[in-house]
């Protein structure tokens, strides 16, 4: 990586997150039970779309207008494509406990 680059990355990381943070917000939601995953679902929008959101730091977070039906439909499409390449049919997972919902 060129110097130039280089050098105001190194000025920057002290502002950022240690890698163990960011792992351990970022896999706090395999971890959480039931209970404690659906307190992702507090916001009222939330509930009323089936949407599970956590922020940056694994807490209960808001939709923002990116959490649109057909974006959703996306996600869910794509996530059923890896699911069956990796020989996992995903079939089992209905979209409502997907947490999404077909795009009119």
């Amino acid at each position: 990586m060129p110097w130039y680059i280089r050098g105001p990355v190194r000025l920057l990381q002290p502002l950022g997150r240690t890698p163990a943070t960011c792992a351990e917000h970022m896999c706090a939601p395999v971890y959480m039970n039931t209970t404690e995953l659906k307190r992702g679902q507090e916001h009222e929008r939330s509930k009323k779309n089936g949407v599970i959101v956590l922020d940056q730091n694994a807490q209960p977070g808001g939709l923002t207008s990116m959490h649109s039906p057909q974006s959703r439909a996306f996600v869910w499409a794509k996530t059923a494509e890896v699911l069956r390449r990796a020989g996992l049919s995903g079939e089992h997972i209905s979209e409502e406990e997907a947490g999404t919902c077909k795009a009119k």
